[in-house]
């Protein structure tokens, strides 16, 4: 990952939350073994990531609405695991559609490229946050 320099941060509109991505430029392209898996991975990603959520909207505001006190009793998630995600969602991160599409192709751009990871924590924080006040609500 050293070599691979972020050039445009972007943020892909979900409709009702934002998912985070990055224009990157590097020496090689990731491939499909370290995104997506392989047969020899047992279709595994070799890449997993994580993130610390330390940024001030996970911080100020979804951390302590959705998240502080989790479990809440027997109010818990019911419409996702919380593995391998986990809550909070550390590990909100999916294939990137588009970079799948260019790796398939072999369009992938190495001077400027999309990188193969969305971050989800914003849209999996307000599902989660939807599950629990409808679960809440029943």
């Amino acid at each position: 990952m050293r070599s691979v320099k972020v050039r445009d941060n972007l943020a892909i509109d979900a409709g009702v939350t934002l998912l985070l991505g990055a224009n990157v430029q590097g020496k090689e392209a990731f491939d499909e073994a370290e995104v997506i898996g392989v047969e020899k991975t047992q279709y595994k990603p070799l890449l997993t990531l994580r993130s610390d959520l330390k940024e001030e909207y996970f911080r100020g505001a979804v951390l302590p609405l959705v998240y502080e006190g989790y479990p809440y009793g027997n109010i818990h998630l019911s419409e996702r695991e919380e593995q391998p995600i986990g809550v909070p969602p550390y590990r909100a991160f999916s294939p990137s559609q588009n970079y799948l599409s260019a790796l398939h192709s072999e369009s992938v751009n190495l001077s400027l490229y999309h990188f193969p990871f969305t971050f989800d924590a914003s849209l999996v924080s307000y599902n989660d946050y939807r599950d629990l006040l409808e679960y809440n609500h029943k």
